[in-house]
């Protein structure tokens, strides 16, 4: 039996369950310890789309929304804490050409969030216009 299935049934119905938003791995990997290639990224991130596609299914009878949201190159610490100066060089001047606001991003969360409870955004891929990737 799935967690979800065991454990969302005996909460109290006065508790007020968030809306789970999962961010890709983007803005996220910089910060890893572990060298990835571009192909082990797609896996991964394949992978957690593919979790939330199942927590999304399992959790769908509670009402429960799921949100994966994909950044490009938002305006954001990452370029500060990579530590490989060549690495860095390459991110810090990406994000200088191709960086958006972070409220840009904030704007999209809000989105997906604040649809009424009849609707659902599942997935966004949110970049800037001028990123190729």
């Amino acid at each position: 039996m799935n967690l979800s299935h065991m454990t969302l049934p005996i909460l109290p119905s006065s508790y007020v369950l968030a809306q789970p938003v999962n961010l890709g791995l983007e803005e996220n990997v910089g910060a890893a310890a572990v060298e990835l290639s571009p192909g082990d990224l797609s896996v991964i991130e394949a992978a957690v789309l593919m979790l939330c596609e199942g927590l999304r299914q399992e959790v769908k009878t509670y009402d429960i929304r799921t949100t994966v949201i994909s950044p490009g190159a938002v305006d954001t610490q990452l370029p500060n804490s990579i530590t490989e100066p060549d690495v860095a060089d390459n991110v810090n001047k990406f994000y200088e050409e191709n960086a958006i606001p972070a409220e840009s991003f904030a704007r999209a969360v809000a989105f997906a969030i604040s649809q009424p409870p009849e609707g659902d955004v599942n997935e966004i891929l949110f970049r800037p216009t001028r990123q190729e990737l």
